[in-house]
């Protein structure tokens, strides 16, 4: 049985997880969160992604954490800080720069933190300039009582001011101008060329006349005799061919003959081979390339034929 001193040390029942009570463990052995106050789970990790501006429990935003008033979000890959509107999640500054020139925290910027450790507080128009390489803005050069050319500098190179015309009156004593516009040469050679139907080209430059051989181009035909020419609009020959003048076979009898002169106005001769006696028969034009030739009789020898155009 227990003792008076033994029951001292127990905790009534009623006093667990009770008000003035003591608090009771879970099954990890941690006090539950409803038995603690609010504001000591009032800030949550997690991972915020910036794209859906939405909490997330994992890196790879898998499950959302949703969002809740009064507790305050740490992104853990950012270590930013942000609290639920009701509506969206808002990031908490406290006033100090995120990062300014590397810098993190509040910053208090000098010279050296910008490059600037060389540069002075002198005003531009108090500054003596040794040198440039150009002016910031170019100016125009003219040229007044005289015909002139303007021309723009800026420092970078010299400019000259062509003048083309002196008024008389600023001439004094005498002077030999020639007004023909003549010239004994020209100052760069040149070349004239000629191309198409010939080539032809010359270098000239005013000093002596200048002559140079045309080469006509050529048209494709070989040079040579022909009986029937084409020519083009300029008189060029563009192509030529040769008439066949006649054809020459032999037959031991009545034939047909294909002699391909193109024409019914031909010639034909027939003589006995043997003999060398000529041979009549009969002779139909079947074609401009074909002749029939008929004999009464069967011929003793070969015959020679010769076909000769007569429209040549």
């Amino acid at each position: 049985m227990p003792t008076s001193t033994d029951l001292a040390n127990y905790i009534p029942l009623s006093q667990k997880g009770a008000a003035n009570g003591v608090a009771m463990l879970d099954a990890a052995g941690q006090v539950s969160a409803s038995q603690l106050p609010s504001y000591v789970d009032d800030v949550l990790e997690g991972y915020y992604k910036a794209a859906d501006g939405k909490f997330y429990k994992e890196a790879a935003y898998t499950n959302l954490i949703a969002g809740e008033t009064g507790k305050i979000y740490v992104s853990l890959d950012t270590n930013k800080t942000y609290r639920w509107t009701g509506t969206t999640f808002v990031y908490i500054t406290s006033g100090a720069v995120d990062s300014v020139n590397g810098l993190t925290g509040v910053v208090v910027l000098n010279k050296s933190h910008v490059g600037l450790s060389n540069v002075d507080n002198t005003a531009d128009v108090s500054k003596n300039v040794l040198s440039a390489t150009k002016w910031t803005t170019a100016r125009t050069i003219t040229l007044s009582g005289v015909t002139a050319t303007a021309q723009t500098i800026d420092g970078s190179g010299n400019v000259a001011v062509p003048i083309t015309a002196v008024p008389a009156t600023l001439l004094t004593g005498t002077a030999a101008i020639n007004t023909t516009g003549s010239a004994a040469k020209l100052t760069t050679s040149r070349t004239i060329s000629a191309t198409g139907d010939a080539a032809w080209t010359t270098t000239f430059d005013g000093s002596a006349n200048a002559t140079s051989a045309l080469t006509l181009a050529a048209t494709g035909v070989t040079a040579g005799t022909y009986d029937e020419v084409t020519v083009d609009a300029k008189g060029r020959v563009i192509a030529g061919s040769n008439i066949v003048k006649s054809y020459t076979t032999a037959i031991s009898g009545t034939a047909s003959i294909a002699h391909n002169l193109g024409t019914r106005n031909i010639d034909v001769a027939m003589y006995d081979t043997v003999t060398f006696y000529k041979i009549e028969g009969r002779i139909k034009l079947t074609d401009p390339n074909k002749i029939d030739i008929e004999f009464d009789s069967a011929l003793p020898n070969t015959v020679s034929i010769t076909v000769t155009r007569k429209d040549i």
